[in-house]
């Protein structure tokens, strides 16, 4: 049909009047009256009538129904949004909550056009920190460091804690010395000692020249420092090495060789013994020197004996203590069979077995361990909680004994009762016929391998039990439903015919009938898709559309269906020709909830099509054409508002329908904050709820470290421990803007009193703030000492009142002159005009030193010794210079006669020198020769030889007279490749083969580098060793012969005398079958020592393996949280308890296969089990309950790396019959 374009418009349209239309059945053009319409319409919305509620009035049954607001308000109890509404005078009621970090405020926000905005309480503190101070989690404080404090006004209690204030002058000046002695020292360091103290007067202290001449008789460069031909050298008093109390060899104690070191004697060689000579004073060797093999006949220790390598022992170790300590990462023994109770001599008396004490946290020690009880039938028993340690029997009736569990596959026949629970995987009866089980306690599995005959009945006693049939991994299962009293049902005898099932007549006798009854499979509804039944339990539901509501009665079997408020909506344009799209008042979900006529002519929806609120034509509605939309609508009443007004500090977004209300703060009038106050925050963070806080309360929540807050104001502490440092350009410290100390200047402090700079303190000066206005202390406060380095300077010095020239005149005069006694003078105070005269005595008897550059002392000026000349003494006699004495040792002389003995100490230069008529070296050659032939040497032997005026000197091979060689390089040996070398200071080198064997310093004799010095041979071996300290090898030897190689020890020797101490023997020296039982002491065994897998069925008593023993994830209870979140940790726990305040889901950790784990879970949301790459099967059709307690009970089926878990759900009730 052609669209129709334009017809009249009759405004006033009656029900008798017709549209054209098209029938969207068939699509032919139908007419339609309008009465015919208007009841298709209101057939087909369901509205028999429209009533007006709450807040309404008017409404109707038939025709045009009008429904008017009433002037009333609208209560609402609910949730409203209200927007851009304009609340009058509305009240805000806040509850009063301590504001705290984390919390947000409400401000306005100035830089964004007023808005208002929420922030963080710590950024606000951060905000408020300016300098000095510091802002974090809310709290503000004072920083440690200062730089921008000014002026802090006077510190009133505390103590200062900046460094000390010290002054470094440069230079020398006045100090004290000695009682009675004044130094006076220049600038240079030059100084002059008075003495004002002594009763000698004030000396001036000179140089005492030099004495006689006291050099060595015989300098060390005329002495051989190497001998090369000595043999021997033997004295009782002979002592040979580098020096005292250095490195020596002393052999002046009587059979002894004594071998110092630093002064002090470190070894003794005595006949038959070497040892150090002081007990524990001596190492040999060190942690990186070692010796490389000893030979030691027997080695006794009071310390420990520390093998670094293999322990080879050639014989028996016994080991003779109370105790055998091995602490070693694996202990190995070959011998497949460990004895114990060896030294065991009575009948069966003795327990034999393993303990170890396993807790010592506690006020009690505990041990645990296992047993052959000899008084109990030889029965092996697991025990635990003893806390008593067993000697040779275990008490079982000790304090805390108790049965242990044993973790463990039993394989072979179980007699006697089992009691207790089996859990596992599965329990397997692999017998035919087991006659001998009484009872299988509870199985979590019995899997059978054959038939099984149960004479009695067969129940499953527990909440969801089930019965079930296995084809692979599958099963059929059947379950019991809740029952209050005992249900049973008889099958019937033989199979039933095809299509018939199991029927009940009502007393429990089940027989085959005819399926089903009358009941419709399928519903047909005209114009849609039939519902038809997938099986006999199929569900049908129905399910109400917009503005419908659908109620169902159990009891009556009812279903009631009620249609919403509904309305019809018409929206009018007039079309121009160009136009297609045109807005509705409100979105329409699509085209079947539009009538839309032009020009009165109804237009099939497929000529439009709609999107929410538009509405577009296939073609421009005609220029003038008129269109009608009724647009089909709901509208909750409930959901009206009658007026929305904005109020003080609101904005409201309409007036009617949705309403949003804002909250404006740019309408609020400023005024000042204060004390009183309250602020609104939202407590809890972003997400928080709205809150009240005072003013006062945030002031003290900012107040941190150093601040204090009251009534609002956050004060600084007048006290302030925590500041370190107050650093700033122009900071002051004091009581007041008088009386501080003042850092405004770079590089000066400035100290003020009474307004006034009294100090400067500059680098390297402390000064009054202007000339003489400062004293340093008072007559009646003074400072204890003053030292000086440097000048003092002062206008007057005065000494208890005196001044200081009138204190020295008196003190010198009248008491150290007066009082004095004087030796070849005479000093004498004239008081009168303070002068001291000194008058020298005519005898001289104390003088001991006369010096001066114009010296001359004589008779008179022909008879003189004059000492004017530099470096030369002139004697002078009748007016001539007759003998002058110069620097370089002459004597100046024209003739100089000797009449009697000449004492010559110096050079005495002649061109000929004659002893009676002999020439002077001929006359010294014959007297040294004729004193060399008549004398007797020892050690040494002297020959002269006239011809060539020389003696030769051979020292004796043998020598028994030098008592002492010492030197700071000395050497003794055969020669510079076997020799004891003193070369080093504290140190004694053994050299042989030109090499260094061995190294002795104080408390270490070592060897001359790892590994290259045998103690003894084979053949030669020292008769005892004895060490306080630790004996360290890579390899010790006993008996000499049989070392292992490898990491076995053999059977050796007995060691015994002695503990065995330490970690000296690991299992790489331990032999195969070298450890039995005789080698174990009693209750040496403990749980330290059982490798995992090494005890089996064969070590555990019956009844010893209890509930305690077993994992946490077979015994222990958990309560888990009430969160969204909830890990399952299968290895901590086998029952989880939780209680869900919201949907929650539990996360699977550490599961084990075969493990079975109980979730019991109460709270009315929805739980979910998860684990990543993890299936989970339902067993049974039960559902989680919300209104009940529930168990959940988990089976781990498959533990891999894509985990299988089956699960089964039931309500949990109170009920004592299964």
């Amino acid at each position: 049909m052609a669209k129709i374009d334009s017809y009249s418009l009759d405004s006033s349209i009656t029900d008798n009047d017709s549209v054209l239309g098209i029938d969207s059945a068939s699509g032919a053009t139908k007419r339609f009256t309008m009465s015919s319409m208007k009841t298709y319409i209101a057939n087909e919305a369901d509205i028999t009538a429209v009533t007006a509620g709450t807040g309404l009035s008017g409404g109707g049954a038939s025709g045009a129904v009008t429904l008017t607001i009433d002037s009333t308000v609208v209560t609402k109890t609910d949730t409203q949004t209200l927007t851009n509404k304009t609340l009058t005078s509305p009240t805000f009621t806040a509850t009063e909550s301590g504001i705290a970090d984390g919390d947000y405020v409400l401000f306005i926000d100035t830089s964004a056009s007023s808005v208002t905005k929420k922030e963080g309480l710590d950024d606000i503190a951060t905000l408020f920190a300016g300098t000095g101070l510091t802002a974090s989690s809310s709290v503000i404080n004072v920083d440690a460091s200062q730089t921008q404090i000014t002026s802090v006004g006077t510190i009133t209690t505390g103590g200062w804690q900046a460094s000390l204030i010290g002054i470094d002058y440069g230079g020398t000046g006045l100090s004290g010395e000695t009682d009675g002695m004044i130094v006076i020292a220049d600038g240079s360091g030059a100084a002059t000692h008075l003495d004002v103290g002594s009763s000698t007067g004030i000396t001036i202290l000179g140089t005492i020249a030099t004495g006689v001449w006291q050099g060595t008789a015989i300098d060390t460069a005329y002495l051989d420092t190497t001998l090369t031909s000595q043999t021997s050298i033997l004295n009782s008093s002979l002592v040979v090495g580098y020096g005292t109390s250095h490195a020596n060899i002393d052999f002046s104690t009587d059979n002894s060789i004594i071998f110092d070191i630093d002064g002090t004697s470190q070894i003794q060689l005595d006949d038959g013994v070497l040892k150090p000579t002081t007990d524990s004073d001596v190492d040999l060797g060190t942690s990186s020197l070692y010796f490389k093999n000893s030979y030691i006949d027997t080695v006794t220790t009071t310390g420990n004996i520390t093998v670094g390598g293999n322990l080879s022992i050639t014989g028996d170790l016994t080991v003779s203590g109370d105790t055998t300590t091995v602490n070693t990462a694996t202990l190995s023994v070959e011998d497949p069979l460990i004895i114990v109770g060896s030294g065991n001599n009575s009948s069966d008396s003795v327990d034999l077995g393993l303990y170890g004490l396993y807790d010592t946290s506690g006020s009690q020690d505990l041990y645990s361990g296992l047993f052959r009880d000899a008084s109990d039938s030889g029965k092996w028993k697991l025990f635990k909680s003893l806390q008593t340690a067993p000697t040779t029997t275990v008490n079982t009736s000790g304090t805390g004994y108790a049965v242990d569990t044993l973790v463990a596959n039993i394989e072979g026949n179980v007699t006697g009762n089992v009691t207790g629970n089996t859990s596992g995987t599965a329990a397997t009866v692999t017998g035919a016929a087991q006659s001998n089980i009484t009872s299988l306690g509870t199985l979590t599995t019995l899997d059978v391998n054959g038939a099984v005959t149960i004479d009695g009945n067969l129940s499953l006693d527990g909440d969801n039990d089930e019965l079930r049939f296995y084809e692979g991994a599958n099963y059929i299962g059947f379950e019991a439903p809740a029952l209050s009293a005992n249900q049973i049902w008889v099958l019937p005898a033989a199979d039933g015919t095809s299509g018939t099932a199991l029927k009940t007549d009502g007393s429990g006798n089940l027989s085959w009938g005819t399926a089903g009854g009358n009941v419709f499979k399928t519903i047909s509804v005209s114009g849609q898709s039939d519902i038809v039944a997938d099986g006999v339990e199929d569900t049908l539901t129905i399910v109400g559309g917009t503005g419908t509501t659908i109620t169902t009665n159990a009891g009556t079997d009812t279903i009631t269906i009620n249609a919403g408020a509904n309305t019809v909506e018409v929206d009018e344009y007039t079309g121009n020709g160009s136009t297609t799209q045109y807005t509705l008042s409100t979105a329409c979900t699509n085209e079947n909830n539009l009538l839309v006529y032009m020009d009165g002519v109804y237009q099939h929806h497929n000529t439009y099509s709609v999107s929410s609120a538009t509405l577009t034509f296939d073609t421009n509605v005609p220029n003038g054409s008129k269109v009608e939309a009724y647009h089909m609508i709901s509208v909750n009443i409930s959901d009206m508002v009658q007026s929305a007004v904005a109020g003080t500090l609101m904005d409201v977004s309409s007036g009617t329908g949705n309403v949003t209300f804002n909250v404006d703060l740019t309408e609020a009038g400023e005024a000042a904050i204060a004390n009183g106050d309250y602020i609104l925050f939202l407590d809890g963070g972003a997400t928080g709820t709205h809150a009240k806080e005072a003013i006062a309360d945030v002031a003290t929540l900012f107040a941190g470290t150093g601040l204090t807050a009251s009534s609002s104001v956050i004060n600084i502490d007048a006290a302030q421990t925590g500041i370190t440092s107050l650093l700033a350009t122009d900071i002051k410290i004091g009581e007041d803007d008088q009386t501080k100390i003042d850092f405004e200047t770079a590089d000066t402090i400035n100290f003020y009193a009474g307004n006034e700079k009294q100090l400067i303190l500059t680098d390297g000066a402390l000064t009054p703030g202007s000339n003489a206005i400062v004293d340093l202390g008072t007559d009646a406060l003074e400072f204890k000492d003053a030292f000086f380095d440097g000048t003092v300077e002062a206008d007057a010095y005065t000494v208890a009142g005196t001044a200081l020239s009138t204190y020295i005149r008196d003190t010198v005069g009248s008491n150290m002159i007066s009082s004095n006694t004087e030796s070849g003078i005479a000093v004498t105070y004239d008081t009168s005009n303070d002068n001291i005269d000194f008058a020298i005595d005519a005898a001289q008897t104390g003088i001991t030193s006369v010096l001066n550059t114009s010296l001359v002392v004589g008779r008179d000026a022909d008879n003189q010794i004059k000492f004017s000349t530099d470096n030369q003494i002139i004697f002078e006699v009748d007016g001539g210079d007759n003998v002058i004495f110069k620097t370089s040792g002459e004597i100046e002389a024209s003739s100089l006669d000797i009449s009697g003995d000449a004492d010559i100490d110096g050079t005495l230069e002649a061109d000929a020198i004659t002893v009676d008529g002999t020439a002077l070296n001929e006359y010294i050659a014959d007297t040294v020769g004729a004193m060399v032939g008549s004398n007797t040497e020892t050690g040494i032997a002297v020959t002269y030889e006239d011809g060539d005026n020389t003696l030769d000197f051979v020292l004796g091979a043998a020598q028994t007279t030098i008592t002492s060689l010492l030197a700071t390089d000395i050497k003794i040996g055969e020669d510079d490749q076997t020799k004891i070398d003193f070369e080093t200071a504290d140190t004694i080198n053994f050299y042989a083969g030109n090499e260094k064997q061995l190294v002795l310093t104080d408390g270490a004799l070592t060897p001359g580098s790892n590994a290259i010095v045998d103690l003894g041979t084979d053949a030669l071996e020292f008769k005892d060793g004895y060490f306080d300290g630790t004996l360290e090898a890579d390899a010790i030897t006993i008996g000499g012969t049989n070392v292992v190689t490898g990491s076995l020890i053999t059977t050796l020797g007995t060691i015994s005398a002695g503990v065995w101490n330490g970690t000296a023997i690991a299992q790489a020296y331990i032999a195969n079958d070298a450890i039995n039982g005789d080698k174990i002491a009693d209750d040496a065994v403990n749980s330290e020592h059982y490798t995992d897998g090494s005890i089996d069925t064969a070590h555990i008593a019956d009844n010893n393996i209890t509930h305690d023993k077993l994992e946490n994830r077979y015994t222990v209870l958990s309560a888990l949280g009430t969160g969204g979140s909830q890990t399952l940790d299968f290895s901590a726990a086998t029952t989880f308890t939780a209680t869900m305040n919201g949907n929650a889901t539990f996360t699977i950790t550490n599961p084990k296969q075969g493990q079975v784990v109980d979730l019991i879970l109460a709270g009315n949301h929805t739980p979910t089990l998860a684990m990543s790459g993890a299936t989970f099967n339902k067993v049974g059709g039960v559902d989680y309950d919300g209104g009940e307690t529930n168990l959940i009970q988990i089976l781990v089926a498959d533990d891999s790396a894509s985990e299988i878990f089956y699960y089964s759900v039931a309500p949990i009730t109170s009920d004592t019959t299964p």
